[in-house]
């Protein structure tokens, strides 16, 4: 039977993982890595990767993961939804990803769903935080190309 472990638990998996790192490379004189830095890899695994619903219906693939303003938690995935050219956004909340099959689940979301949710169109002047674009840019400063 697979295991199937939610976003949370895997992050935490990350930073313990990240810990245990940490200390190995303090023992041999090594400056640590940051427990963020393990918590955005396993973000940015799950970008490009296949959204499947209920019974692994294809829903599309995530294109992007919003986050706080801080940069650092997760709050909303951009879908690319399977079959057209939208994308979506939805909750970070109850995404699981599984690791084996590289697929991220959205529970509860069927296609139907996806295409009934508004378009999203990221602007190049919003204050938007995501993994692919990063950070907003600073008031008077040209968005990078």
């Amino acid at each position: 039977m697979l295991c199937r472990r939610t976003v949370a638990q895997a992050l935490a998996l990350g930073l313990l993982m990240a810990l245990a790192t940490d200390a190995g490379m303090a023992a041999e004189g090594r400056p640590p890595a940051s427990a963020t830095e393990s918590e955005r890899a396993m973000l940015e695994a799950m970008v490009g990767k296949p959204a499947v619903g209920p019974g692994r219906e294809r829903l599309g693939e995530v294109a992007d993961i919003i986050l706080d303003d801080s940069g650092r938690e997760p709050r909303l995935l951009v879908i690319a939804v399977a079959g057209t050219s939208r994308q979506v956004l939805v909750a970070f909340r109850g995404v699981g990803f599984h690791m084996g099959r590289q697929e991220v689940h959205l529970s509860g979301m069927t296609l139907t769903e996806l295409n009934r949710m508004p378009e999203f169109s990221p602007r190049a002047d919003s204050d938007m935080v995501s993994l692919r674009r990063g950070p907003a840019p600073q008031k008077g400063r040209p968005v990078p190309r």
